[in-house]
């Protein structure tokens, strides 16, 4: 089974102003410093699947590479010239 990443993360309620109330995760920053990384400067083609994919052989393993990169605020926001690590 399963289990998500989440699942022990603390939930909490905000207000929104179009939804009412929400339920949102709050995490805390995962820290990498102790992981050994390479540095790559994006391309327009780039996505963070599309570069797990490279680096792991498998897509669905976006999420390490995002989570290393909290500049990028969401994972459709990659640009070009971005300059992104990439565990190793």
């Amino acid at each position: 089974m399963n289990t998500s990443r989440y699942s022990k993360a603390t939930q909490v309620t905000v207000p929104h102003p179009i939804e009412g109330n929400v339920q949102v995760v709050m995490m805390a920053p995962f820290r990498w410093n102790r992981y050994p990384y390479t540095k790559y400067q994006a391309t327009a083609a780039d996505s963070f699947s599309s570069l797990a994919f490279k680096a792991y052989g498998s897509a669905n393993a976006w999420w390490f590479i995002a989570a290393m990169n909290p500049q990028v605020p969401h994972p459709k926001e990659l640009l070009a010239a971005d300059i992104v690590q990439i565990p190793t």
